[in-house]
């Protein structure tokens, strides 16, 4: 899975309220979210969540065609 085109896509929400981008870092193999507030970070939590579901999903595909070849 490619941690940094998630970071890149999450770090170009703009919290509605404040007007911020969230602070996104790769830890390891996960990313370390800070937003300015909490209702924020649940919006970035859940696109993060449908951004590494895809990710894994065509990750999951690509393995099964070589499998399959």
């Amino acid at each position: 899975m490619d941690l940094r085109s998630i970071q890149k896509e999450l770090q170009q929400m703009l919290c509605p309220k404040h007007g911020q981008l969230p602070d996104i870092s790769i830890l390891g193999d996960r990313l370390h979210i800070r937003c300015c507030c909490e209702e924020f970070r649940g919006d970035v939590m859940r696109k993060y969540n449908s951004l590494k579901y895809k990710a894994i999903n065509e990750d999951m595909r690509r393995e099964l065609k070589k499998i399959l070849r």
